[in-house]
């Protein structure tokens, strides 16, 4: 496979190594689970004051699911995973991307 045109090989990243990600940024979560409304109540408490955004993504075709697009902006990386984990962590929430 050909690299990128605006790329060249040795720029591209082994699979195993971590991304160079420039602090603050703002990062995208994709929180799927049953409802909206628990899934925003947990938000809310785990962003708290925190500027951010949550759009309603998409329902799946039986309608048991929901998912909602938060969009944050982390201060480092230790952040960023904290939101993940503590979003994932929770009972209300089935699978977060």
């Amino acid at each position: 496979m050909e690299p990128p045109k605006d790329r060249k090989p040795e720029d591209q990243k082994p699979d195993n190594q971590k991304p160079d990600i420039r602090y603050p940024t703002t990062w995208g979560y994709r929180i799927v689970g049953p409802s909206e409304e628990d899934i925003r109540a947990l938000v809310a408490e785990v962003v708290g004051d925190a500027e951010h955004e949550l759009l309603v993504g998409n329902e799946s075709s039986g309608g048991k699911y929901v998912s909602l697009n938060l969009r944050l902006l982390v201060p480092d990386e230790a952040t960023r995973l904290r939101v993940y984990e503590q979003l994932q962590d929770s009972d209300a929430v089935r699978l977060v991307l």
